[in-house]
């Protein structure tokens, strides 16, 4: 099982990488299900999430990306699952927002870009009850317009893309 679950989420990570461009405005969330482990991965150009992707430069901008951070400690604020799955939260991993990855531009300036990712580790006592999500992250991160979904398990998969208004998803 912890296998097939290492293989799934790896290929859900590297077409992830392979997705295409960092484009503001455009979320990515990959949910890996193999019974009872669940894996959930959330990945946002950091300016959608704050409106800057460089170092923080003044004590304010410090205090975004530090709420932010704290906000993402909270999976909640981003998905909610259904309680009939009865999921118990094991871990969340936050990557380092500011490895920023030099970038031309139009004119040929070098501008920086940062994705912010957090990873969530689950334990589900019934992972056939992940049939309905809530996207709060909408309400959550109004800089977010679009939401690449991806939902694989054993015996399911779905992709869609969502919009702001989509805040509830039925999955397959």
């Amino acid at each position: 099982m912890k296998i097939l679950f290492t293989t799934l989420a790896a290929t859900l990570i590297s077409q992830a990488v392979l997705a295409g461009p960092h484009e503001h405005g455009k979320a990515h969330l990959d949910i890996v299900v193999d019974p009872p482990a669940m894996a959930i991965s959330f990945r946002a150009p950091l300016a959608s999430l704050i409106g800057f992707e460089h170092r923080p430069a003044t004590a304010a901008e410090a205090a975004r990306v530090q709420q932010l951070q704290k906000s993402l400690n909270q999976p909640e604020r981003l998905i909610e699952l259904p309680s009939a799955a009865d999921c118990s939260l094991s871990s969340v991993t936050t990557h380092a927002p500011f490895s920023a990855v030099p970038v031309k531009d139009e004119n040929g300036s070098t501008t920086s870009h940062a994705d912010m990712e957090v990873e969530y580790q689950y334990v589900c006592a019934n992972t056939a009850a992940l049939t309905r999500l809530s996207l709060p992250l909408f309400r959550e991160h109004p800089g977010i317009d679009h939401l690449e979904l991806q939902f694989l398990a054993p015996d399911r998969q779905h992709r869609l893309t969502l919009e702001a208004d989509g805040a509830d998803v039925t999955l397959p």
